[in-house]
This record gives structure tokens, C-alpha cells and sequence, in this order.
């Protein structure tokens, strides 16, 4: 019977992880977390909801990459340690965990390392169900006056847009999320034209978008940099299906925003998650590429999808 359970429940069910751990007492977990920026609100914030919700007491702690460790900020109850040497993609077991840890030395007493969190096969019973609520403090809002300098806004009136211009997520996926840089300067010029000023976000400044109307901050800010531009300095975001997309549809913090979204797959991302923003401020207009090419949705359909909203 035990054999029969354990196949049933294999060692990446969260189920038989919950059950392990209940019946032998263990309640103080270290989690590697190696994957995409979105899924911490897609996936880690039901993880750890549930986790909490069986084990009485249950303390988290995440090993993750760099770039990553901030938005973990927004989860509550949980802590997260950043491993400077972890890249993306790379596979990482319970002795790279113990390994970063001693090298790093950390003062963490660990019950069970979880190495892998897979959202899409271990917490589907949630999608359609749970909305992520992503914490924000009120000591972010102030994050974005170190770029004020650069944001002319008060001279727009309503119309400044952030621009997550690229998903970052080239070869993870066997499709293309991200459009080309022609489309941007297309849709940037309709803009610019009509007053608005764009802000541009995303890992590195490489874009070469040279206009007095746009300000690339591409690898100038942090995430949470990042999010309190949009929430306290955008009207409106413009993203693919993208880390950054997600983290700002479930802050669950109040600030009126349009969110124009462009999507391959939208059996991905919130749109698969499908439960409304815990932001009553946020309204959320997509637009899906036919037969998931992205390039199919023109400029002008944004364009058009913006003017049609304000």
C-alpha cells in the first residue's frame, strides 16, 4: 500500500510533501526557486498559501537568483535569500541548496529542502479559484523619487505609459512572446504624436529608442523599482505575457491604471490563472496573436485598444 501511495504521490507532489511533512513534524522548509519572475505571484503565492494553511507553524525560506530575491518582498510571511551564482535554467538539487547556504553562511534551520515547485502540475486545483494578493508597503511608493528627475510627467497630463518592451524569456518557451523592436517604434510614434511619454523597462537598456518623449530604464531599475513607477507615475502599462505583467495585476493595493496586454498563448499567464485583479483600480484590456503569433496584433490594434479606453 505504502508503495502504491508513493507512486501515486511521487516526490514532486505537493501532496505527498504536505502529507511527509505532517506526519513527521517537519515544518521549517528551504525552496529553491530557479524559474520565471511571474510565477512568484502565479505559483509561490498559492504554494505557500497551502503550505501555511497544513502545516501549523510553517516556516519558508526561498534560494533563488538575484534578480529574483526582491519581489519576494511581496509575499507574505515567507523570507527569500538571493544565490548570486545561480543562472536561470540551470538545474539545481538539495545539495546545491546545502551548498549555497554553508558558502553563503546562512544561519537557517531547514527541516526539508523542496527542489522543485512546478505550479503547473502541483497547484492546478487552484487556477480559475485563488487571485494572488501581492503585499505592497507603503515604503515602496517612495522608490520611484530617485527617477523623477528623468520623468517629466507633471507635463503629460495623464498620458505617460511604462512599456515592459521584452518578456526576457527567449528559448524558455516554443513560441515567441515579445515583439519586434519595428512594432514598438511604430506604436511609440502614434504616440508620441498624440503627447504621451513612454518609459521603457526591462533587464538591460538596449533598445535605442532616441527620443526626447522616452525614457529608457531598462537595467536601471529594480523590480520593485519598477512597480512603483507604474503604480505611482504610469496611466497606463503595456506588456507581454511577462513577470512584470503579473506582479502588477495582483498587487493588492488600490491605484487606477490600464493594463494593454499582447499574448501568443492565452492559455498562459493571468489570462490562465482567469480571476479578476485584487486592484479595483485596474482594468485589463488584451490582445491574442492568431494561431499564437504574436506578430499578428499590429500597432495600431494597440493604438487603437488605448485610445478606446482612456
Amino acid at each position: 500500500m505504502f508503495k502504491f501511495l508513493k507512486r501515486f504521490f511521487n516526490n514532486d507532489s505537493l501532496e505527498w510533501l504536505l502529507k511527509d511533512s505532517k506526519r513527521s513534524g517537519r515544518k521549517r522548509f528551504v525552496i529553491i526557486w530557479n524559474r520565471g519572475l511571474g510565477d512568484i505571484a502565479l505559483g509561490l503565492y498559492a504554494f505557500a498559501k497551502k503550505v501555511k494553511e497544513n502545516i501549523r507553524g510553517a516556516e519558508l525560506v526561498f534560494l533563488t537568483r538575484m534578480d529574483l530575491v526582491e519581489a519576494f518582498s511581496l509575499l507574505d510571511g515567507v523570507d527569500a535569500v538571493s544565490v548570486p551564482w545561480w543562472e536561470r535554467g540551470e538545474k539545481l538539487s538539495k545539495t546545491d541548496a546545502e551548498k549555497a547556504i554553508q558558502r553563503l553562511g546562512l544561519d537557517i534551520e531547514y527541516d526539508i529542502v523542496v527542489e522543485k515547485v512546478d505550479p503547473t502540475k502541483q497547484l492546478s486545483d487552484q487556477v480559475g479559484k485563488l487571485t494572488p494578493r501581492l503585499k505592497w508597503r507603503n515604503s515602496f511608493d517612495a522608490l520611484c523619487e530617485r527617477f523623477d528627475d528623468l520623468m517629466p510627467a507633471h507635463n503629460y497630463g495623464g498620458k505617460v505609459i511604462g512599456v515592459h518592451i521584452e518578456s526576457e524569456t527567449d528559448g524558455f518557451y516554443g513560441y515567441k512572446k515579445d515583439w519586434d523592436m519595428e512594432r514598438w517604434s511604430l506604436l511609440f510614434d502614434r504616440l508620441i504624436e498624440d503627447g504621451f511619454f513612454i518609459i521603457l523597462f526591462g533587464l538591460e537598456e538596449k533598445y535605442y529608442f532616441k527620443h526626447e518623449s522616452i525614457l529608457d530604464l531598462g537595467g536601471r531599475t529594480s523590480i520593485l523599482e519598477c512597480l512603483s513607477i507604474i503604480k505611482n507615475r504610469c496611466n497606463i502599462l503595456i506588456a507581454p505575457d511577462s513577470g512584470i505583467l503579473s506582479l502588477t495585476y495582483y498587487l493588492d493595493v488600490f491605484f487606477p491604471i490600464l493594463v494593454v496586454s499582447i499574448w501568443s498563448d492565452p492559455h498562459q499567464g493571468v489570462l490562465k490563472q482567469a480571476v479578476d485583479s485584487p486592484n479595483k483600480g485596474l482594468r485589463h484590456r488584451f490582445l491574442i496573436g492568431e494561431n499564437k503569433d504574436v506578430s499578428k496584433i499590429t500597432p495600431e490594434d494597440v493604438y487603437k485598444t488605448i485610445k478606446e479606453n482612456l
